[in-house]
């Protein structure tokens, strides 16, 4: 019983957060999206790209979420990401922080880092949600980090990234 109740303030603390968000429209922002891409062009800061080097060597190509407009919107809407590609959210302090699939189409590998861009969580495959989704029906992934890094599902392991390893910066 406590346990269903938990679970009520959660969601309703989740759907209030949404229902704060500037409405989206799903549709137009695609249409933005999928023009911006087949043109080369992007108008929005989370276009700036960082690279990071894996536990494997590899080199990831991350956009950087840094405003709250781009840590909101992250990579939802997005119907493909290729495999060395991803987005690295930034935020000022260690505190949990939750994401929430709401509009994301693809499913993802979500990553816990501390300030020092090493690994305090790493959640496998996360689900993605598709159009018309019940809020409840949606994932939701939550712990403590400075940055969050969201790669295509499946792909972390083969990079080496897990619990204590670091990533470093390519500059």
């Amino acid at each position: 019983m406590r346990q269903a109740a938990v679970l009520c303030v959660f969601y309703a603390f989740v759907l209030t957060l949404y229902s704060c968000s500037p409405a989206m429209d799903t549709q137009a922002h695609e249409e933005q999206y999928t023009a911006n891409e087949k043109a080369g062009t992007h108008t929005d800061s989370t276009e700036k790209i960082m690279k990071m080097k894996t536990p494997s060597g590899a080199t990831l190509f991350l956009e950087k979420a840094v405003t709250p407009a781009e840590r909101e919107k992250g990579l939802m809407f997005r119907k493909s990401l290729k495999k060395d590609h991803g987005m690295l959210f930034f935020f000022d302090n260690d505190e949990r922080k939750a994401f929430w699939m709401k509009n994301t189409l693809i499913p993802l590998d979500i990553i816990f880092l501390d300030e020092n861009f090493t690994v305090a969580k790493v959640f496998s495959s996360v689900p993605a949600s598709y159009e018309g989704a019940a809020d409840k029906d949606i994932s939701v992934v939550a712990y403590w980090g400075r940055y969050v890094l969201e790669l295509p599902a499946g792909t972390s392991e083969g990079y080496g990234i897990e619990f204590g390893r670091q990533l470093h910066q390519i500059k």
